[in-house]
């Protein structure tokens, strides 16, 4: 599996979104990976901003829902060119010990 282009994957991991990932790797792993329904997660300014700009859409500070078939849709449609699964077990690996999102070692 090839990686995340070096500028993107530096967008995505900005701190500011890692309680989107983390969020967003629970769900997946209490779902199988079904990408359905929507994530409630706290996002400062930045946070907000950086989202934003991968959803095309306004994306207030604060508590937000994102719906996981749309930023799967804006992933696959960005310069990742995959989809949320994949992303979110590149961007969570690290903090997880783990690959996929209920994958084990």
């Amino acid at each position: 599996m090839s990686g995340l282009p070096a500028g993107l994957r530096a967008y995505l991991s900005a701190p500011s979104l890692q309680p989107l990932w983390m969020v967003l790797r629970d769900r997946l792993e209490r779902t199988g990976h079904a990408i359905r329904g929507a994530v409630t997660v706290d996002l400062d300014d930045d946070g907000a901003d950086k989202l934003s700009g991968l959803m095309s859409r306004p994306v207030r500070a604060g508590t937000t829902q994102v719906k996981l078939a749309a930023l799967d849709a804006a992933l696959r449609s960005s310069q990742a060119g995959r989809g949320l699964v994949a992303v979110v077990a590149e961007l969570t690996a690290d903090r997880c010990g783990t690959g996929r999102p209920s994958e084990t070692r």
